[in-house]
């Protein structure tokens, strides 16, 4: 694996963990403000799913012949109110839509088939569905807010498997 190519999935990997900790810190301000069950919704099937796609995108540079390395993330500790949080995970999925879309053009460049066509799919298959359960919960905390919001969560979760 050439060294541009193992830097395009290195940095995705750090967008992935990043996503895990920005995550991390939404849920705090979430449960801390006694939104537990928006908080339970995105922490499991959300945040912890960011460990579980970097073994996927890891897994694949392993397996093509690069090195994974873990580069430093910021500190996610903004405090934030339920719409700001909500905003801010639409913001995170919307940013790593825009890296993957960025990763299959470098992967077509570099002639990385088996790279290209496994973003494509995590495109697809993982990316694209994340976005728009965030965006199902943004707008339905728009036209109901937070306390109903966090009653009927479960009505409003449409695109995460059960």
């Amino acid at each position: 694996m050439n060294q541009e190519t193992a830097e395009v999935f290195n940095r995705f990997l750090q967008v992935l963990f990043n996503g895990n900790a920005a995550m991390d810190n939404i849920c705090y301000n979430l449960k801390y403000k006694g939104y537990a069950r928006i908080e339970a919704a995105i922490h499991g099937p959300m945040a912890h799913e960011m460990g579980a796609w970097a073994d996927e995108v890891s897994d694949l540079m392993d397996e093509l012949g690069g090195r994974p390395v873990r580069y430093a993330l910021p500190d996610n500790v903004k405090e934030a109110d339920a719409g700001e949080c909500l905003d801010d995970l639409v913001s995170y999925f919307e940013e790593l839509k825009a890296v993957t879309i960025k990763a299959i053009e470098a992967f077509d460049e570099y002639g990385e088939v088996a790279a290209k066509v496994f973003f494509e799919d995590f495109l697809r298959s993982k990316v694209a569905v994340y976005l728009r359960q965030a965006i199902e919960w943004r707008d339905a905390f728009k036209a109901m807010g937070a306390d109903s919001l966090n009653v009927h969560i479960a009505a409003y979760t449409s695109y995460l498997k059960k």
